[in-house]
């Protein structure tokens, strides 16, 4: 009977476990100036665009539109660790960012790419080559927010 009991207090804990590892809701999250917080599910597919001073989130279901100068940062939520490097689909654009340096992948050839700060200074300018992954230097530039423009898609970063 404590046989039973045990294998019957084993089973509960161990479904108990699997429903608590469920999968994390994936989702982007905007955080604003003030600390709230809008987040978007990454299954509406959200783009982010900057457009006339403001942050621009288009998904499947609706278009939003932010002042950037109330957007803090945006981060994801619930995705695995570590980068994804499966290959691009055709004309998707990816950024990759560290510290001290940018990685921007899936450019066509002789394609603008221009990195401005919040002043709207322009810290770099180069023409991707061959549709070879362009690497821009952030080396000697303070930590902030900063916009990456290919051709007419745009990008914000923030250097930390």
């Amino acid at each position: 009977m404590k046989n039973r009991i045990l294998l019957l207090f084993a089973f509960c804990a161990m479904t108990g476990m699997m429903v608590a590892q469920e999968t994390p809701v994936q989702q982007l999250n905007v955080w604003k100036m003030d600390g709230s917080k809008i987040s978007f599910l990454l299954s509406d597919e959200p783009v982010t665009t900057f457009e006339n001073g403001n942050l621009v989130i288009t998904t499947n279901q609706s278009v939003y539109s932010y002042p950037l100068a109330q957007m803090k940062k945006y981060t994801h939520e619930g995705q695995s660790e570590g980068m994804d490097n499966s290959p691009l689909a055709p004309g998707d654009i990816l950024v990759r960012q560290n510290d001290e340096q940018l990685l921007i992948e899936g450019l066509p050839d002789n394609y603008p790419v221009t990195v401005y700060n919040m002043d709207g200074k322009q810290i770099y300018s180069q023409r991707s080559i061959g549709g070879q992954p362009l690497l821009v230097s952030l080396i000697g530039q303070p930590q902030g927010s900063y916009i990456i423009t290919a051709g007419s898609t745009s990008f914000k970063f923030v250097k930390q």
